[in-house]
């Protein structure tokens, strides 16, 4: 037997905009309004609970709206505080919203899935952006949030597949998990000087934690600051623009699925000094080839979960044992380069010992070279390269640099 629910507006009274046919709700004892909540379905089968999007709270607004910031009902003045829950969710039709500052808060999904939503003009009454509060609008291309701006919800912005470029205010103090998910064609983020928990140092493209150094929103034209020490869950997930992207060696961390989903990742240079890759750090990018640095401590799960991948070169001397860093298929076809002389080890122990092919390096012909003038690139035999290699090992200024 299904059970449905419908969650509804708290306020009973309404009152109808007729330029723009937006519905709001009030509460004469509270002296409150807000644009009408929309439904959310909740459908109950035994244990289990599935919940759907229902109706938006004004299904025949206009394309065009401008939000009321206040309006009168019998001689009463109510100012509009809030667009609700779901208000215009999934409305297809709505291309640009007008917020005045009298509101507060937009409420969660209140925008979700209006896929033709190009033009949003916040004020700077706006303190909260609630969860998933405009995911999937599809047709953002750039928001400019406003001064006074304190919080920004979990997902609020997922999905928005044009979104090109953010500014974020030096009000701001939260950010929810994911804000710019799936956003893939994000390619400019600032944060403004002055805001105490987030900035975006050195012009890095990427939204950054102050206190912590983590890198918790990047983009595909991101450069990682020197100073970063953490790329958090999902930092750069489904930026399918990323091309190639160089790791410092100030990070010791790739938070969980930090690269998901990056199809179009080509080349990334792990440096030494990382110590943790996460689970499904790289699962699903375009990488070919891997150095893990010897650095590194901890690999979990599903960390080179990556079909492009055919050669993963291991730098660590002796291996710890690491548990489903690759899927079973891949352990067939990947080649493992493991240092000279650790073959053995690597065959006893697990999970290393799963690879069908493990090759030892080749020794190193230099192990130090100075030049003058210009920076040349050189292999491990010596040889002099034309260009800057790809992936690999190779020596540039008297250094071993891994890619």
């Amino acid at each position: 037997m299904i059970l449905q629910i419908l969650v509804f507006n708290a306020f009973s009274y309404e009152y109808k905009d007729v330029t723009t046919n937006v519905i709001y709700t009030y509460d004469p004892v509270n002296n409150k309004a807000e644009v009408k909540q929309g439904e959310m379905e909740i459908f109950l089968d035994g244990d289990e609970a599935d919940e759907q999007l229902g109706r938006s709270g004004s299904p025949d607004a206009k394309d065009e709206i401008a939000i009321l910031d206040n309006f009168i009902v019998d001689g009463k003045k109510y100012f509009v505080d809030k667009i609700g829950d779901y208000a215009f969710v999934h409305m297809k039709n709505i291309k640009t919203v007008v917020i005045p500052s009298s509101v507060k808060v937009i409420g969660k999904e209140s925008f979700a899935g209006c896929v033709s939503l190009s033009n949003v003009c916040f004020s700077e009454g706006l303190r909260s952006i609630e969860d998933r509060a405009f995911a999937g609008c599809h047709s953002f291309t750039t928001l400019s949030f406003p001064e006074g701006l304190e919080s920004i919800g979990f997902e609020a912005f997922t999905c928005c597949s044009k979104l090109e470029s953010i500014s974020i205010p030096a009000s701001l103090s939260h950010l929810g998990e994911l804000p710019f998910y799936c956003c893939d064609s994000l390619s400019v983020i600032s944060v403004a000087n002055g805001n105490t928990k987030y900035d975006s140092r050195n012009n890095c493209n990427a939204i950054v934690e102050t206190a912590s150094n983590t890198l918790i929103v990047g983009c595909k034209e991101t450069v990682i600051p020197s100073t970063i020490t953490t790329l958090s869950t999902k930092a750069f997930a489904l930026c399918k623009g990323l091309a190639k992207i160089d790791i410092p060696s100030s990070v010791k961390e790739i938070g969980e699925l930090a690269f998901e989903g990056c199809s179009g990742l080509k080349r990334i240079t792990l440096s030494e000094g990382l110590s943790v890759i996460r689970r499904g750090a790289f699962v699903d990018t375009d990488l070919s080839s891997i150095t893990i640095p010897s650095s590194v401590q901890v690999i979990e799960s599903g960390a080179f979960y990556s079909p492009s991948l055919q050669t993963l070169t291991s730098l660590i001397e002796n291996p710890f044992e690491v548990q489903s860093i690759c899927s079973q298929v891949q352990y067939q076809y990947v080649t493992l380069c493991v240092p000279q002389g650790a073959k053995k080890r690597y065959e006893e122990t697990s999970d290393w010992n799963l690879f069908g092919s493990i090759v030892e390096s080749q020794p190193t012909a230099i192990t130090l070279l100075t030049t003058k003038g210009d920076s040349f690139f050189f292999n491990l035999q010596g040889h002099r390269l034309n260009a800057e290699p790809k992936h690999g090992v190779y020596i540039r200024n008297g250094k071993k640099v891994v890619k």
